[in-house]
């Protein structure tokens, strides 16, 4: 049927509606009309009957009357008598209104794309590149029409069982570990050139040894579809090894069901080699990792047809998208769940795994959005038709809404389906977005609507049914006010940022619904900065957790993106600029908004207009205490027009005190360095393998394996070793003191939560400067209760020597003992997250281990000379990071360790690390680690490191006190006093020099001259007295609504200048601190005087926990903050 009066004629009769369209609404009734060829104006009204092919989807009355019911097609048969002549016809009619244009992609986006075509080179070559891909695939739509692959086809996303990690790494012909070698997907793929078969990257063995091709074709029934059955009763001879003589004819035969190699795993399995699955997923549906041919072709042909308007690029794509919705509707990965997919170990998804196939959701809605005019090209709607008859499809596919409505039901609306019953899911922010570009791609109200509400609705989720999207309680409840997700992993975070920006842009420019617009949510705005907010040196963001390979550096893809989203969005500022300009490599060359936006380069204007001419960039020391992270950051980039002349001396510490779950590490108040351009001090990111293996659960993710304190060698009940006891999960914990004075910066935090022993788990790091060119930093660690404290340190270094230390080397085994071999602990239970241990976690993974019994020097000076493992320098430096331990008192050792350890393999990464670990052991012991970091070029900086004798004058040291000074001789004259006192109101002097009364101290004396006084949270400091400590008092009010420009109302006794108070911390007490939920510490914007108030401003940073009631957003808020309760301001003070 046409357009006007819709027809189609079979034998001799003219079927018509009455509405002269074959589209019906849901829920309307149309009355047919019946002519003949003969007499095309007389309307048959008697002696005729009706048949509908789907009585569900649309209903016919005797009389001829048609009823809607459901979205879909239908073929009406009807007969007629006219006398003795019996008459026959048949017409298409379609229930429900398919896609009417399009929403993505709207005529002005394409407007300005084909303008900056012609404009910029960069949108040329985008065109030329994205064309040279299409026309691969414009002369294969018949091949590709028969690659798509059905249910009946297994998809495996590793080559191996689900449980089986270890023998997926190698290749079964040479042995040889291609994942270490080549990544995680290392299997060379080329199904244009070599259907059905992986390669090898290092042999170029050939897998599967058969032709399965043929065995394929074998099993194509008359449905078009493969039946395995099918194949194996026609195709059985073409189940032999037909590459390798040298074998017998079984060996790498495969089925489509996988290889069975003949050996028995340690857990009883069988070994299985899914050549054809694996295939199946990254060859021809994989949307992530690398797209398999079906994605790519996809992609191409949708943004070619875009970009250059050519029908024969939306013929071929169309095709293609129409067969993938044929099969799309019956994917389940639930037969397959004995092999690997990606789905978080849910054993659930359409085609790939929940995680990826969100990915693959949103590549087809997007792609048919770009396809949609395709449909109503005649050839196309000849080519499928034509497939329809020939496979006896239901749906004729004789016009172009008709095939829409294929795209409609059997994509968008599976779609949908899949999102509720958890088979489309992943991370947060995954589903949401399929099914956010699902409905308005759609664009068929209310549906469209429906499921909008939906996503914003409140819900629970589980492995088979996902009740509400979230997006609302999400933002105010999951993103933190630092504007990042429930992750410790940066690279997991930044999936939330890129998920809910791209939902937030979706809604913004579509006109269908206006209930939400995102940008307006003061979170969404917070998220616009947070993806660069985190950036170190210029280069990095901090490794923890899961976020990348060992010693890379990593900047999450969001962050420019985000900044340049927040451009397009009117959200600017000279902060927003700065930051762009650097996370672009410290140009505005390149940057651009995307080749669909309206004057794209205006950005670069606009960020000069802000620089002024690129002025010194310093960016700041930052408490992110929603996120749990406190970074201490010294130094500039200074830019200069020759490169090599720009001065770059950005360095940094920092403390992790953040979530210790999910894809987060055992790791809690974590030590992190920047230095001369490397991540010195490297937290080591991404395990080998994110499965369920002894090294990412006895090595990777534990404490042993960062810079930390592991307190009674993280084991919880001494009768039952497991993985996962060594720490216990915590959220965020406790800041207590944070501050950037320039020469000298101070981060203080505790986690006392995390060790059922630890009464006191606290980290206090102070950085010095030497000069602008280098700092130092001293770190005290305290932990009260257990018996048995290790420091755990390691830096980008194969190569450590402590001097003055007899130790013994070990002859074989590991930390665990001399016959201990290293690798899996002995008790390991392959794929159990609580595995039982013999030994302490971690233990049996460090090895070539070198001791030394209660070491009697003053101090333990390790020095590691850093490698510049991945090459990151321009040039090479001779770098050294010296540790420098007090060995005396609260920090006399019971032993010193030298080992041996791999961090996760990946490429680049070094083979071998080296491991101090400086323990003390005991009955309820009170350690005060102190220790001195020193990065430094060839030679140090520092001569001399000792303790400095501090006596106590004034007050009384309570059991839970500590103190400890440190005396620091530098080489060019200076001497550095540092004092820790975990008591602020107890006064003392130090070194029979100077008194100091305070929580930290820094007394700097050169040529017999004080040159530097600095106090935090104290009042005396040398020659300073009176100092104020700090502002104290309760909280009288504060914003109660969701804003950008939080407040709190504060009332003190104390006299105070309300402008000595930007850039302080506040600290509330609110009544759970210690227990690692959250914590209530924000950082002041500025404050201001409101008669016998002080009105603190807080910029964008949230004061609501939550929503009492998730299912009643009207019943207001919770809040981190509540009227009365009190709170503390540390103060600090510096004189030169």
């Amino acid at each position: 049927m046409k357009s006007g009066k819709q027809e189609e004629n079979f034998d001799n009769l003219i079927i018509f509606a009455q509405n002269n369209s074959n589209i019906v609404e849901i829920g309307q009734n149309v009355q047919l009309f019946i002519t003949t060829q003969e007499n095309p104006t007389e309307t048959i009204k008697v002696n005729t009957s009706y048949l509908s092919s789907d009585p569900t989807v649309m209903s016919v009355s005797s009389t001829g009357q048609v009823t809607a019911h459901k979205t879909g097609v239908v073929v009406l048969s009807v007969s007629a008598f006219l006398g003795e002549n019996h008459l026959a016809g048949k017409c298409t009619m379609i229930s429900g209104t398919p896609k009417q244009r399009r929403t993505l992609f709207k005529d002005e986006h394409i407007k300005n794309a084909k303008k900056n075509i012609k404009k910029y080179n960069w949108a040329k070559t985008e065109y030329d590149q994205t064309i040279k891909l299409a026309d691969i695939y414009v002369d294969n739509t018949e091949l590709l029409w028969e690659m798509v692959t059905s249910q009946e086809l297994p998809r495996a996303s590793a080559l191996s069982s689900r449980e089986d990690t270890n023998t997926r790494r190698f290749c079964p012909r040479c042995g040889v570990d291609i994942m270490t070698l080549y990544g995680n997907q290392p299997w060379v793929i080329n199904p244009l050139k070599d259907p059905w078969k992986i390669q090898c990257p290092g042999c170029h063995s050939r897998f599967p040894s058969n032709d399965f091709s043929k065995f394929y074709q074998a099993g194509i029934g008359e449905d078009g579809f493969f039946h395995y059955e099918l194949a194996k009763k026609l195709g059985q001879q073409y189940l032999k090894n037909e590459l390798y003589p040298d074998l017998d004819e079984n060996a790498y035969v495969d089925d489509g069901y996988g290889y069975l190699t003949g050996v028995t795993l340690p857990d009883g399995t069988q070994e299985i080699k899914p050549f054809i699955a694996y295939y199946n997923y990254f060859g021809l549906w994989g949307s992530s990792g690398g797209n398999g041919i079906l994605v790519d072709a996809l992609i191409a042909l949708g943004n070619a047809y875009l970009f250059a308007g050519e029908s024969k690029y939306g013929y071929t794509g169309a095709i293609l998208l129409d067969r993938m919705a044929d099969v799309y509707i019956d994917m389940d990965l639930t037969p397959y769940a004995y092999l690997p997919g990606s789905d978080g170990h849910a054993k659930r998804g359409k085609a790939l795994g929940r995680i990826a196939d969100y990915r693959l959701a949103c590549t087809l809605a997007q792609s048919y959005d770009q396809l949609w005019p395709a449909y109503d090209d005649p050839k196309v709607i000849e080519f499928l038709s034509t497939k329809a008859r020939q496979f006896h499809m239901k749906n004729p596919k004789t016009d172009g809404n008709a095939i829409r409505m294929n795209v409609d039901n059997h994509i968008l609306r599976e779609i949908y389906k899949a999102v509720l019953d958890g088979r489309v899911n992943g991370n947060w922010g995954y589903y949401h977005l399929s099914l956010a570009t699902a409905a308005v791609v759609l664009d068929h109200m209310p549906e469209t609507g429906i499921w909008i509400d939906w996503l914003f609705q409140t819900g629970t989720s589980s492995v088979y049914e996902v009740t509400g999207g979230n997006i609302n309680a999400q933002l105010l409840e999951v993103i933190d006010r630092d504007g990042l997700g429930n992750e410790a992993s940066f690279s997991y975070n930044n999936t939330w940022i890129s998920t809910l920006l791209e939902i937030a842009k979706i809604f913004r420019d579509y006109d269908g619904y206006e209930k939400e617009n995102l940008y307006h949510h003061p979170k969404i705005k917070r998220m616009f900065l947070s993806a660069s907010d985190y950036i170190n040196i210029g280069r990095t963001v901090p490794n923890i957790g899961d976020t990348t390979t060992a010693l890379s550096f990593y900047i999450m893809p969001s962050a420019k993106s985000a900044l340049i989203e927040a451009w397009r969005a009117g959200i600017w500022d000279v902060n927003i600029a700065h930051t762009l300009y650097n996370v672009n490599g410290r140009t505005v060359d390149g940057l651009r908004a995307d080749i669909f936006t309206k004057h794209p380069e205006k950005i670069r204007d606009d960020i000069l207009t802000m620089l002024s001419d690129k002025p010194d960039h310093k960016i700041l020391s930052k408490n992110f205490s929603g996120f749990g992270l406190m970074m201490l950051r010294a130094g500039i980039y200074k830019q200069s027009d020759n490169t090599d002349r720009s001065t770059d001396t950005q360095r940094g510490f920092w403390i992790y005190y953040g979530r210790n779950t999910g894809h987060g590490h055992k790791d809690k108040l974590n030590l992190g360095g920047y230095a001369y351009g490397l991540d010195i001090i490297p937290d080591l990111g991404n395990p080998t393998s994110k499965t369920i293996n002894a090294k990412r659960l006895q090595w990777d993710i534990q404490p042993l394996a960062h810079n930390t304190v592991v307190v009674n060698e993280g084991i919880k009940d001494p009768g039952h070793i497991t993985n996962d006891k060594s720490q216990n999960p915590s959220a965020i914990s406790t800041p207590l003191h944070f501050d950037d004075a320039g020469q000298v910066k101070v981060m203080d935090v505790q986690a006392p939560e995390v060790y059922d022993a630890a009464e006191i788990f606290r980290r206090t790091v102070v950085s010095i400067d030497v000069d602008d060119d280098s700092s130092y930093a001293v770190d005290f660690f305290r932990v009260k209760g257990g018996h048995d404290h290790i420091y755990s340190f390691h830096a980008q270094s194969n190569d450590v020597t402590i001097e003055d230390v007899p130790f013994i080397p070990q002859i074989g085994g590991t930390y665990a003992g001399v016959d201990v071999q290293s690798g899996p602990d002995p008790l390991t239970v392959t794929g159990d997250w609580s595995s039982p241990l013999r030994y302490p976690p971690g233990y049996t993974w460090l090895y070539d281990v070198k001791r030394a019994k209660k070491p009697t020097s003053a101090t333990i000076i390790a020095d590691f000379k850093i490698t510049d493992f991945r090459r990151t320098l321009s040039k090479k430096l001779d770098l050294h990071l010296c540790l420098t331990m007090l060995n005396s008192h609260a920090s006399q050792l019971s032993e010193a360790t030298i080992a041996s350890f791999q961090p996760a393999k990946s490429v680049g990464a070094p083979n071998e690390l080296k491991k101090v670990l400086l323990r003390r052991q005991g009955k309820d012991l009170d350690t005060l680690f102190t220790s001195v970091i020193e990065p430094y070029i060839e030679t140090r900086n520092i001569t001399f490191i000792q303790e400095a004798d501090v006596r106590c004058i004034e007050g009384v040291m309570l059991p839970s006190d500590s103190v400890r000074g440190v005396k620091v001789t530098l080489t060019n004259g200076r001497v550095d006093y540092i004092v820790y006192s975990t008591n602020k109101f107890v006064l003392f002097e130090v070194d029979h020099s100077f008194m100091f009364r305070g929580t930290i101290g820094v007394y700097s004396i050169k040529n017999n001259e004080v040159v530097l006084s600095y106090i935090n949270d104290g009042d005396i400091i040398g020659g300073h007295q009176g100092c104020l400590s700090s502002v104290t008092g309760q909280i009288i009010d504060f914003t109660h609504d969701l804003t950008e420009q939080s407040t709190i109302m504060i009332r003190t006794k104390q006299n105070i200048d309300p402008n000595l108070l930007a850039g302080r911390y506040i600290y509330v007490d609110n009544n759970i601190l210690d227990k690692g939920e959250y914590n209530s510490c924000y950082e002041i914007q500025s404050g201001e005087c409101l008669n016998e108030n002080i009105l603190l401003h807080l910029g964008n940073s949230s004061l609501i926990r939550g929503y009492i009631d998730q299912k009643d957003f009207g019943k207001g808020y919770v809040y981190y903050v509540a009227e009365g309760m009190k709170f503390h301001i540390p103060l600090s003070f510096i004189a030169k």
